[in-house]
């Protein structure tokens, strides 16, 4: 009676478990790494802080000055979410070998490094930058300031 039981019991858990469709996505659709997006100081009330994303949904933030709050805090996002970004920067990254450096000295630092298959890549201001990038920058400023850090 108990093998029965025991049988009849594994039939249920293996026929549920097949009927499960899961939907994963992971970070082999893109060759990004990890992304590094920084603010620097100003002459004004700049935001300065550091944003990494990693491809597995893992944002850590280093909050400076004129930030709703200061300190080091971390969260993580949908794998689906950090995915859906860095194919947004793939499409967007022409060639790693190329470096985006600002024209203009006075304005605040901004920089976003992109980490692919073991290069870095560096785009520094908002100068001459295509505007894929200017829209990439400005989600992760909304990122940056969203209200749920810890």
């Amino acid at each position: 009676m108990r093998i029965a039981i025991l049988v009849f019991t594994a039939l249920i858990f293996f026929s549920c478990d097949k009927s499960k469709k899961v939907t994963e996505v992971t970070s082999a659709e893109s060759s990004i790494q990890s992304i590094v997006f920084e603010r620097d100081r100003c002459r004004g009330t700049c935001k300065e802080f550091k944003l990494q994303i990693t491809s597995a949904g893992i944002l850590v933030l280093e909050a400076g000055v004129y930030m709703p709050q200061e300190g080091k805090f971390g969260k993580n996002i949908d794998v689906k979410n950090a995915a859906q970004l860095f194919q947004n920067i793939e499409r967007c990254t022409v060639d790693m070998s190329n470096n985006y450096v600002p024209n203009v000295s006075d304005f605040q630092g901004v920089r976003l490094k992109i980490n692919k298959d073991g290069q870095t890549r560096v785009i520094e201001g908002m100068n001459n930058v295509p505007q894929c990038y200017v829209e990439i920058i400005r989600t992760l400023d909304s990122l940056s300031v969203s209200s749920n850090w810890k």
